[in-house]
């Protein structure tokens, strides 16, 4: 079970990072480049959806390294692995506890078009911000995850 969570949480991982990505660099640079009510009207449309898709990719990458972090420390393996673990399983949790610290009040801003117009640019910013925050967790999960499964047959590990 140890290998398979540590594939899993590479496979939830890079999906999640690459979701992320193209959030901030193609859909979220789009919304700032409509006009506010368009941004609002995509956003209340479109933006359940996207986090019906990215939210289980976040979730299932932060529960698959968690087990493969858990895992390790159980193992009788004294390798530097449960530290590389630690810190990719950090970095997940990051990228989920963001949620609720910020995109779950946003979001809903958008959701519920409660959002003034004049505040959809400021807000567009924010978001961006928030948002490449949260794919730099999780690129930085995604290689950890990579260095602790690559290290694992390494040379070293012989």
């Amino acid at each position: 079970m140890t290998e398979v969570s540590k594939l899993l949480a590479l496979v939830f991982s890079s999906s999640f990072s690459a979701g992320l990505l193209v959030t901030s660099m193609v859909i979220v640079d789009s919304w700032g480049q409509m006009e506010p009510a368009a941004a609002v009207d995509w956003f209340a449309t479109y933006g359940r959806r996207l986090g019906l898709v990215m939210a289980p990719m976040g979730g299932l990458a932060m529960i698959f390294s968690l087990i493969a972090f858990i895992s390790t420390v159980r193992s009788k393996d004294d390798s530097k692995g449960k530290l590389v673990w630690l810190f990719a399983s950090t970095c997940a949790v990051g990228t989920m506890v963001l949620l609720p610290l910020y995109f779950v009040e946003a979001n809903t801003l958008f959701f519920d078009k409660t959002i003034a117009l004049t505040q959809v640019p400021d807000e567009v910013h924010r978001w961006t911000t928030w948002n490449l925050v949260r794919a730099g967790l999780s690129i930085a999960a995604t290689a950890l995850i990579l260095i602790g499964l690559v290290g694992r047959s390494g040379p070293s590990s012989r």
